[in-house]
């Protein structure tokens, strides 16, 4: 009789305080869609650039490109020069013709209006380029300011490896931000927390007090609040990750749209690990924080 009445009591009381608290709960709602938000789209980004920095492949391998009206005998003493590196292991010469096909292959078929106005024209905008191998990535830093540096007649140099570190390194700009917008509004989050179930106690201290006479245990005394606070992870999670997945689903058709260059991972490979990581550290985040709470007012 005691177990079924503990269980409606639990539920009962525990809705009844979350709707007496509406502002302190709103508020830490809030709060946490906010936290989710942010911890998600930091991480969706994060792993749309993972996804994109693996798909350039080569990474050992250095463009160089020449002046855009070097003559053929400047062409074969930049590759001679090239060649003349220790750190050089294969040099292949792209012409201008063939990397305004692969330019195009790359951009796709939205872009051909585009590429055939330069074939109307009979204009190409690239340079002629090399495709530089290299032996060792020790040695990148050095081919590449001797390329820089001492071969004559070329306008730019570029590589993946390049690429891939400043990739790297937004990355983890993005990491810390992340981290730390998401912690300071957790901390916030378990702070609002802290005080809805200190006010609580104020309101409901005779009745706690009677409880606690007649031997009531410190679980069943928090158990309301635990549901409490399940009914603030479950809103809270459920309206971020609505948000997140639609949000997414739109920004993913934008990009496709007018940058089809960049691919993004699509939602339905990440709607189950988004859902688990929203409710998962909304539920956390609350019933910890209410466990930690109850335990330490119950004792004043």
């Amino acid at each position: 009789m005691r177990r079924r009445y503990s269980i409606s009591y639990f539920l009962s009381t525990g809705l009844k305080s979350f709707k007496r608290n509406g502002f302190m709960n709103t508020s830490a709602i809030v709060i946490l869609i906010s936290a989710m938000l942010i911890c998600g789209t930091f991480s969706l980004v994060f792993i749309n650039i993972d996804h994109n920095v693996s798909q350039i492949d080569d990474y050992n391998e250095i463009v160089v490109y020449a002046d855009i009206d070097a003559t053929d005998e400047e062409l074969e003493q930049i590759e001679a020069d090239i060649l003349a590196h220790k750190n050089t292991k294969s040099v292949t010469f792209v012409p201008k013709e063939e990397g305004l096909v692969n330019v195009r292959e790359s951009f796709g078929a939205e872009f051909d209006p585009l590429f055939e106005k330069y074939e109307e024209d009979r204009v190409n905008p690239l340079p002629d380029s090399f495709v530089v191998e290299f032996e060792s990535v020790n040695g990148f830093e050095e081919l590449k300011l001797y390329l820089d540096n001492e071969v004559e007649n070329i306008d730019q140099v570029s590589s993946h490896l390049d690429i891939a570190k400043r990739v790297n390194q937004i990355k983890n700009i993005i990491l810390v931000v992340s981290i730390v917008l998401t912690a300071l509004l957790a901390i916030v989050s378990w702070f609002i927390i802290a005080n809805t179930i200190k006010l609580t106690f104020k309101y409901r201290e005779d009745e706690i007090n009677i409880m606690k006479y007649i031997g009531a245990t410190n679980f069943f005394i928090a158990c309301p609040f635990v549901v409490e606070s399940c009914v603030v992870a479950i809103l809270s999670s459920g309206i971020a990750y609505v948000i997140q997945y639609f949000a997414y689903d739109y920004v993913c058709k934008v990009v496709a749209e007018q940058y089809p260059m960049i691919q993004t991972v699509p939602i339905e490979s990440l709607r189950l690990i988004l859902a688990a990581a929203f409710f998962g550290a909304t539920f956390i985040l609350c019933i910890f924080g209410t466990i930690f709470s109850t335990r330490h007012y119950s004792k004043v």
